[in-house]
């Protein structure tokens, strides 16, 4: 699913309900790139770091990447998942 309004909502009032607050959402994206500066990780090492979500600290990742701030390091890492992440870096 891609989110055809911006990151974070589909245009439902669910969805605009659940979005968080723009000055969240900003202290959030601050806090993970300060992190990205001291060490490339993947995401899921930015949540455990910051004991968030990785549902929350990936549309952050998103943003900044978006933005040009962050970018693929071209390194992959195995996840707890078993599944392989993407290792970010600033």
């Amino acid at each position: 699913m891609s989110y055809v309004n911006g990151i974070g909502h589909q245009n439902t009032d669910t969805s605009f309900a659940a979005m968080p607050s723009t000055a969240n959402a900003k202290s959030m994206r601050q806090r993970v790139l300060e992190l990205l500066r001291e060490e490339p990780m993947t995401c899921d090492e930015v949540a455990e770091a910051l004991k968030l979500s990785p549902l929350s600290v990936r549309p952050r990742i998103t943003e900044l990447r978006n933005a040009g701030i962050v970018v693929d390091s071209g390194e992959r890492k195995k996840l707890r998942s078993g599944k392989t992440g993407i290792i970010w870096l600033a």
